[in-house]
């Protein structure tokens, strides 16, 4: 499931892997950790929280690990898989080993992409990225000079105090 689909649940999982380290998987692993759910984030960078000061991270982390988050970073994912009403995941070490997670549900939380579908921007000259942001200098003007753009389509920072 994704982050549209989590809070839909009809009963609180047992357990909860969370493939991601950004913001929606921290704020969900809050809120499930919480409500007495076993959660385990997954995440394939060295830190959870990148675009955030090392220091910081490294305290959200110590602080959720107290909350009972358990929190496996530089974890690849190789595999996912449901065995029963168990979901499987493997994950890949820096080391080339595996582990193997089990949960009684997966949320994978690796970030949203601009909705910039069926806009029709290269109509109006704006320019897009390969991940379907719209390309914007510092002041948020495209590469149509009558045209601005803020927010998630810029794939800068998806926050609504940033838009």
């Amino acid at each position: 499931m994704v982050s549209d689909d989590v809070l839909q649940l009809q009963k609180l999982p047992k357990s909860l892997a969370i493939i991601g380290g950004g913001y929606i998987a921290i704020e969900l692993a809050t809120f499930f950790a919480a409500l007495g759910t076993k959660v385990t984030i997954i995440e394939h960078g060295p830190r959870i929280l990148r675009e955030l000061d090392a220091d910081i991270t490294s305290l959200l982390e110590s602080v959720y690990q107290k909350r009972g988050v358990h929190f496996l970073v530089q974890h690849g994912i190789v595999e996912v898989s449901l065995k029963g009403k168990e979901i499987c995941v493997v994950c890949s070490l820096p080391d080339k080993k595996t582990e193997t997670i089990h949960a009684s549900h997966l949320l994978v939380a690796t970030g949203r992409a601009p909705n910039t579908a069926g806009l029709a921007l290269e109509k109006a000259g704006v320019q897009i990225n390969e991940h379907g942001a719209i390309i914007v200098d510092d002041m948020l003007a495209t590469s149509n000079s009558a045209v601005y753009a803020l927010g998630d389509v810029t794939g800068r920072a998806p926050f609504a105090h940033a838009a």
